[in-house]
């Protein structure tokens, strides 16, 4: 060990060196958004060769596929017209956009890929500083970039992307604010802009309630002596977050508070049969065909409500198959586990059994505020995928967090052992 530490001594130092010079971070940045972005390309590349599955497979991209079939590229665009009842309008409007802007379906992949990178360059700035480490900002965007599981989310149209860049910005934002020891203008500004992603987010990904309750109420205890930035806050998420009751109330004449997407993956993720699988496995049961096929006439307000009922149904009759569903999705969630076995494939056991692991360690070693707020944004991202639908690539939004409270904990380690020596 004294050997090793030896070894690692003067690059720990000259890292941490590293990270305080703003010209390194700039080259390191740039460079790393210049890699990354190649790797990307030729993955979205290689994706696209396949084309099994359509552009749009969740949705999100609705409005591109209308604009593309009918080969229409003047941006006649609008909330309104990007508005769904699942989707909401945010998202959608965003995707259409670079549609209109840059004329080929592809660009939906360019906008994913652009909020990735640019999560990666938050990712850089924000651990390096906290951490000392560029090294370790460095990794935990590289890993986070190359990870096997979500290599073809760059080649479709998923919210995956944009999600992680909210989630990670709204984590380093919360920390900022909690940590300012005066109240000022630049707090203000803060708290607005927190306010306003976090109801970008809720439009954007829905499953992220848990975290955007938890952040309101973390942010209470945090800055109770501090009730005006709380308020500012709060305003800057109503503001973007009431556009989407109002479009549903135009829609059905009642108040709706979130998408309308719930109820099928509610039911989704907890059908006994097909074990929470996806819905294109789930379709190969005769069951589940003809149970979308009695929803196919009504209105996306009667199909939440069916849907959630039938879960709810399904749950009561059946409260051992269902709780045992529930452990299965706690750990789809970290790995991939076939929908006609309890077994994870070999690949993400290995992977993600030691990750998981460490980072339940992580939980006790790490006692900075910002990890109890990365913690707050990984729990209720996997508890809500528990008790909703659960996948492997949903952890994408979350996976930042965990390799960085794993690296964290791991770096403060061996900087102990190069100390004691």
């Amino acid at each position: 060990m004294t050997t090793l530490t030896n070894i690692l001594s003067p690059i720990i130092n000259y890292d941490s060196k590293l990270s305080e010079s703003a010209k390194f971070q700039l080259i390191a940045n740039i460079g790393f958004f210049v890699l990354a972005g190649i790797y990307i390309y030729f993955q979205a590349q290689y994706q696209v060769s396949l084309k099994s599955l359509p552009y749009d497979l969740d949705g999100w991209g609705h409005l591109v596929e209308k604009l593309v079939a009918q080969q229409e590229l003047g941006c006649n665009i609008s909330a309104t017209s990007a508005y769904s009842p699942e989707r909401g309008y945010l998202l959608s409007l965003l995707f259409a956009g670079s549609y209109c802007l840059m004329g080929i379906p592809e660009s939906v992949q360019i906008i994913n890929a652009l909020f990735h990178l640019l999560t990666c360059v938050a990712l850089i700035l924000f651990i390096s500083k906290i951490s000392r480490s560029i090294l370790l900002a460095l990794a935990v965007s590289a890993v986070w970039t190359i990870w096997p599981a979500y290599s073809y989310l760059y080649g479709y149209y998923f919210s995956e992307p944009i999600g992680a860049f909210l989630v990670i910005l709204l984590t380093f934002l919360t920390h900022k604010i909690f940590t300012e020891k005066e109240t000022s203008a630049k707090n203000y500004v803060l708290a607005i802009a927190l306010g306003i992603l976090m109801g970008v987010l809720i439009n954007v990904r829905p499953s992220s309630l848990f975290f955007i309750a938890g952040l309101f109420i973390f942010s209470f205890f945090i800055l109770r002596h501090q009730k005006r930035l709380i308020a500012i806050c709060a305003a800057g998420f109503l503001i973007v977050y009431a556009s989407l009751p109002i479009l549903n109330y135009q829609q059905f004449n009642t108040f709706i508070p979130f998408t309308l997407q719930g109820g099928y993956a509610l039911f989704l993720g907890n059908h006994i049969p097909s074990q929470g699988a996806p819905a294109g496995n789930a379709r190969e049961l005769a069951e589940f065909r003809q149970i979308e096929e009695n929803a196919k006439d009504l209105n996306a307000l009667e199909k939440d409500k069916y849907f959630k009922q039938l879960a709810i149904k399904d749950a009561i009759a059946n409260p051992v198959e269902s709780a045992q569903l529930l452990v299965r999705k706690a750990f789809k969630y970290w790995m991939y586990i076939p929908s006609d076995s309890w077994k994870p494939s070999n690949k993400s056991l290995i992977i993600g059994l030691p990750l998981l692991i460490l980072w339940l360690v992580s939980l006790f070693k790490n006692r900075q505020l910002i990890f109890y707020i990365a913690t707050l944004a990984i729990v209720s991202h996997w508890a809500m995928h528990t008790i909703v639908h659960s996948e492997y690539r949903y952890a994408y939004v979350t996976l930042p967090l965990v390799l960085f409270s794993v690296g964290h904990m791991l770096l403060k380690f061996i900087r102990d052992k190069i100390n004691e020596s």
